[in-house]
């Protein structure tokens, strides 16, 4: 048996982060750079910013909240 327990925002900062890392990880296609660079592979290709980009938020808990505010600095546009 495991207790479970809501600890309203308790990690909503850290997973707001989270959030946010994996947004620019898949933007700046971090994965592809790595692959280049190990196979030292130059690609040129236009990377596109977060800034202007649309993010939705399905639920508007702590950590929706926490982390549409984060998009705010980035400059995007927020639907929930």
């Amino acid at each position: 048996e495991v207790p479970v327990t809501n600890a309203k925002g308790a990690f909503s900062r850290s997973l707001g982060e989270y959030a946010i890392a994996a947004m620019l990880h898949f933007n700046k296609q971090v994965t592809r750079l790595q692959s280049n660079r190990l196979e030292k592979k130059w690609e040129k290709f236009v990377m596109s910013e977060l800034h202007g980009m649309t993010v939705g938020f399905v639920g508007f808990g702590d950590i929706a909240q926490t982390t549409a505010r984060m998009c705010k600095v980035f400059g995007m546009k927020i639907v929930a």
